[in-house]
């Protein structure tokens, strides 16, 4: 039984972290709130944009013709992991977003 309650417990992290991951712009601007076990979640900044060592870099267009979307890029070049805070090494961490750091893309949302 305490098996699967780790197992439980494990499943729920996880399912936080995306949630907070996927869902951050909207979060981060306050336009929805979601709820986790009662307690509103937090949003992550998988670009961390905070840190000086973050460097946008221009932006970008795409138009997709067969949906006639138009597709706003914004690139990032994340910092190296030794140029991160602890609390953002920690976010790295948990979220397990190494290999798109290390990919150097994410693809998100906007508005």
């Amino acid at each position: 039984m305490q098996i699967l309650n780790l197992i439980l417990m494990n499943l729920l992290e996880k399912t936080e972290n995306h949630l907070s991951l996927v869902f951050h712009r909207f979060l981060q601007e306050n336009q929805i709130d979601i709820f986790f076990n009662q307690r509103a979640i937090d949003f992550v900044d998988p670009f961390f944009i905070s840190n000086k060592a973050t460097q946008p870099k221009s932006s970008d267009v795409i138009f997709e013709n067969s949906r006639n979307a138009r597709i706003d890029i914004k690139p990032y070049i994340v910092p190296y992991q030794k140029r991160l805070s602890q609390k953002e090494r920690h976010v790295l961490k948990n979220l397990s977003i190494v290999n798109l750091v290390r990919a150097c893309i994410f693809i998100g949302t906007e508005g």
